[in-house]
């Protein structure tokens, strides 16, 4: 009974060492706040060009980050795109279906981690090309 617990205690450190992921391989920690808000949304349709574009303001400004918004229509499928960020506002276009409804995420990546906050619900092209959401904050 000892040579086996000997052997079973032996083969646990074994295990143990071998998972262990020395400090200067081990991923970095986020440097980002633990909260993620943005604001100052707008979007406008192009029918000429049949894309919505947008524009928002991220609660956390960084040149060295990523930004991303994400439409989620009725489908439950994300369709997620790049944000351009300069002088501290995301900018950029989607291809989207009009008459669909859509929740919308942005979120910002810092290469150590990421954080995502609803910027706005029901976010719909009418007739006549009419854009109208609700903001998160509502």
């Amino acid at each position: 009974v000892l040579a086996l617990v000997l052997l079973a205690g032996g083969v646990w450190i074994w295990y143990q060492r071998r998972t262990l992921v020395p400090s200067e391989d081990a991923p970095a920690e986020s440097t980002l706040p633990d909260t993620f808000s943005a604001a100052g949304e707008s979007f406008s349709w192009d029918s000429a060009r049949g894309i919505l574009s947008y524009r928002f303001t991220p609660g956390i400004a960084d040149e060295t980050c990523s930004y991303q918004i994400t439409f989620t229509g009725t489908d439950n499928v994300p369709h997620t795109y790049d944000a351009l960020y300069s002088g501290g506002v995301c900018t950029g276009s989607a291809e989207l279906t009009p008459g669909d409804v859509y929740d919308v995420t942005v979120s910002v990546n810092d290469d150590t981690g990421s954080r995502a906050a609803l910027l706005a619900r029901s976010l719909t092209v009418e007739p006549g090309n009419v854009v109208r959401w609700t903001p998160a904050e509502s």
